[in-house]
């Protein structure tokens, strides 16, 4: 179940609709990226979780993949599924470059009337590791200008080459 709070929580803000169910964020649990699991009407997020979801749609795409928005995303998931990730180092380094560019897409559409716990502050790797399974595994720590944190686990489905 997404994380959750009261009705303060969501007064005087806008909110976005929360596309990563199941276990929610920061979860060891496989997520799916669904905004309607069937027999619900889908939940809505904001702050941390809301700066965690942009952050998250913004790594996962693939630079150059949205048409009229050809800066928009990061050249990480490219690098995956060209199978140019064979090792840790090349993941790691990867995954850096994927970082920065997330982080320069997501401080250029903040603006100044944005709450500062859902503008990006800055992100800090935990453990990245290649599994056999041709799996990666990430997890980091997302942190919002406000100071406000989440532990992100990201696993990743690749092919080693």
């Amino acid at each position: 179940m997404p994380v959750t709070g009261s009705v303060v929580a969501y007064q005087d803000r806008l909110i976005d609709m929360l596309a990563f169910q199941n276990g929610g964020v920061g979860s060891l649990e496989l997520v799916d990226m669904v905004l309607v699991n069937a027999g619900e009407s889908g939940w809505s997020c904001t702050g941390i979780v809301k700066l965690a979801q942009r952050f998250l749609l913004e790594l996962l795409t693939e630079q150059g993949s949205i048409f009229y928005e050809p800066n928009r995303g990061t050249t990480f998931m490219t690098d995956l599924r060209f199978q140019r990730v064979r090792t840790t180092v090349d993941a790691e380094y990867s995954f850096a470059l994927g970082l920065q560019q997330a982080k320069l897409q997501l401080q250029l559409e903040e603006t100044d009337d944005m709450p500062d716990d859902e503008k990006f502050g800055r992100a800090e790797l935990i453990s990245l590791t290649l599994a056999p399974q041709d799996t990666l595994k990430i997890r980091l720590n997302l942190f919002s200008l406000a100071g406000t944190g989440v532990t992100l686990v990201l696993p990743l489905e690749t092919t080693l080459g």
